[in-house]
């Protein structure tokens, strides 16, 4: 029996040490010191205790069971700098005495690695449930008849989108959901605004869409109740509510509520902890998890079950790179830029920008270079085909200093405009949805250009899809 446990922890010891791994650079890219205090024994850092403790949360563990499995892990503890292992009493008392802010600013790092600073989240949902505090089985609670009713509730806000969380409200025990709602719209409108938030019947009040519209600027979509089915409501964002309601933005609500299931299913609906403010702690020791793990699994589907494979071997991983670099997230950017980047911290979008594409982009010339080495021998020469001819000055457009020059430019059908990046890092031009023909650059890099001939009249908006907001746009006349 022993050697079987010892066979399932091998086995997925993979898994743990790249959740170890993330865990500890995001612990240390927080204000966290290493230490509490100029006299303590630097036994450990607070850094590789915090860690073990998400690690413990990750496992759905107690404090002695994962101190145990750390004993058996050492690839775990060469990751995390561990000389010698804490006693379980250490992490217990580490857990009470550190302060709740440190897991605010872990989930403000979190956020730095989903979103730029500018960024508009389109949609987003607001919910609450419960975590409960009891050890006792739903069986027994039948047989005698003791079903517990206390419980933590939780509101929660997830961007559709990206499913990822943006902040939360913990109480300990039962409140009107608006209770909820009005702290949380002013913090997570602090981080990153939102074009629109949805909510259910639960948080429906003028107060709440004036709030909302008036203060936050943003669209609000909740239903409105009515008594006994009367259809008088009052209100004039209520009214509109009723007559003019966007079903079609306020069916991705369920989305807030499979979040919360996952996170529950993931890592556990139930709290160890007894006393209310280390509660709190231990939720937000879920949700922070909760994005964490998203995080990795960006960097596992995006990058490697979503990449367009058209040849096995070398030119399959070739495409990898390409489709790391055009896309933004964090499964294709920074999955990529971990190959190359110091793992001491996760990149900045700022160091994305003057580092992380650059070593990219040399690697992609390497392996371009190998990949056109190993095919130029199996085809005969053949004739170069004629240069194109150059546009017209008035036809060019400069991509520099992370913009488009001119932003819109006006030309007649028939006419070819030319995109020369002169920045040093790499940009591409593609149109958006709607546009009268779709266009779809190659990754330019400095000094690159790429030249598309206008045949259909109409306004062309494109962007870049490295940098979205990069945008321009050019008309087309007939």
């Amino acid at each position: 029996m022993f050697s079987n446990d010892k066979e399932t922890i091998k086995k997925s010891s993979g898994r743990f040490i790249s959740f170890v791994k993330h865990a500890f650079s995001l612990v240390r890219s927080s204000h966290l010191s290493p230490y509490s205090c100029k006299y303590s024994r630097r036994d450990y850092t607070q850094h590789q205790l915090l860690t073990i403790i998400l690690f413990k949360e990750f496992r759905k563990e107690d404090y002695r069971t994962v101190i145990c499995d750390l004993e058996e892990m050492d690839r775990i503890r060469e990751s995390l700098n561990l000389t010698t292992i804490p006693h379980f009493t250490t992490l217990q008392k580490f857990f009470c005495r550190l302060k709740p802010i440190y897991f605010d600013i872990l989930l403000k790092s979190l956020l730095k690695i989903f979103y730029f600073p500018d960024d508009t989240i389109s949609i987003t949902a607001i919910d609450s449930s419960g975590f409960t505090s009891g050890y006792c089985s739903h069986y027994y609670s039948e047989r005698t008849g003791k079903i517990r009713k206390h419980f933590l509730k939780t509101t929660i806000s997830v961007d559709i989108d990206q499913q990822v969380i943006t902040g939360f409200m913990i109480s300990k025990s039962r409140v009107h959901d608006s209770h909820h709602a009005f702290p949380l719209l002013k913090k997570c409108h602090k981080l990153h605004k939102s074009e629109c938030y949805i909510m259910d019947r639960g948080y429906d009040s003028e107060k709440m869409h004036r709030f909302i519209r008036e203060t936050l600027n943003a669209d609000s979509i909740i239903p409105a109740r009515s008594h006994n089915y009367s259809t008088n409501v009052w209100g004039k964002y209520r009214k509109e509510m009723t007559e003019h309601f966007d079903a079609e933005r306020y069916r991705k609500r369920f989305l807030v509520e499979t979040k919360f299931s996952i996170l529950k299913r993931r890592f556990g609906a139930d709290l160890k902890s007894r006393i209310f403010q280390i509660q709190k702690k231990e939720i937000s020791c879920k949700i922070i998890l909760a994005n964490l793990d998203r995080f990795i699994q960006f960097v596992w589907s995006e990058v490697f079950y979503r990449a367009k494979f058209f040849k096995r071997g070398l030119r399959g991983r070739l495409k990898i790179f390409e489709g790391g670099i055009r896309d933004r997230s964090p499964g294709g950017i920074f999955a990529t830029i971990n190959l190359f980047y110091p793992k001491r911290h996760y990149p900045t979008m700022a160091q994305l920008s003057r580092f992380g594409i650059c070593s990219i982009c040399v690697v992609l010339l390497v392996v371009t270079c190998l990949v056109a080495g190993c095919t130029s021998y199996q085809s005969p020469a053949s004739p170069a085909a004629p240069a194109p001819a150059p546009a017209a000055a008035g036809n060019t457009i400069q991509i520099k200093s992370f913009a488009f020059n001119p932003a819109t430019l006006t030309v007649k059908t028939g006419t070819t405009v030319t995109w020369t990046n002169e920045d040093s890092v790499p940009h591409t031009v593609v149109t958006d949805t709607g546009a009268p023909v779709a266009i779809s650059s190659d990754t330019l890099s400095n000094g690159a250009s790429y030249q598309f001939t206008f045949t259909q009249p109409g306004t062309y908006a494109y962007h870049c899809s490295i940098h979205p907001s990069m945008k321009g746009t050019v008309v087309v006349q007939g």
